[in-house]
């Protein structure tokens, strides 16, 4: 960090949390997802029921993260952001809220339209739709590129974040650290 500039206000716990579980989880389901097409047949079926699973438990944490972030508006960036990058990072990470929103009920529609449904192993949860091979694979389509999409504005979201870190050394990054 500078001498000149001072520590930026820190993110609390409950948001760091979320945040930090929400990455891993991105992380998680995108390895997954992008992989299921070449995985073996005996092997897909475990792993898209994984991916679905753990899909809904993102979508509640999204939700959970959204409501929490209703109710407690983030620290205030440093004076030393400029307005430019101020911009950016609103604009980026309104679109990953959106993303992070958008592409779990997409991903629904794609499940339902399926024909599949959650098996959580002691009990099955099924949308109780009929398979719709026209929807299905656009759905499933829409899916991939939305969530290629949000990787894309991660790398872009750690990217600044290291930018921040390494070059500009403002301390950003203590915002959301533990």
């Amino acid at each position: 960090m500078s001498s000149s500039t001072l520590p930026a206000a820190s993110y609390d716990r409950v948001a760091i949390a979320f945040h930090w579980t929400i990455a891993v989880m991105i992380c998680f389901l995108a390895a997954v997802g992008l992989r299921l097409d070449s995985m073996p047949n005996a092997d897909k079926a475990y792993w898209v029921n994984m991916h679905v699973c753990f899909g809904l438990v993102f979508f509640l944490l999204v939700i959970g993260r959204l409501v929490w972030r209703i109710g407690h508006k983030p620290p205030p960036l440093p004076s030393s952001v400029d307005a430019f990058t101020r911009k950016t990072s609103t604009g980026v990470h309104h679109l990953m809220y959106a993303l992070i929103l958008v592409i779990p009920m997409v991903g629904f529609v794609a499940l339902a339209w399926h024909g599949r449904g959650f098996d959580f192993g002691l009990f099955k949860i099924s949308p109780g739709i009929a398979s719709n091979k026209v929807i299905y694979p656009v759905a499933e389509d829409v899916h991939g590129m939305l969530v290629y999409l949000l990787l894309a504005l991660a790398a872009l979201h750690a990217a600044a974040a290291v930018w921040h870190q390494f070059i500009r050394k403002d301390g950003l990054i203590s915002r959301m650290l533990p």
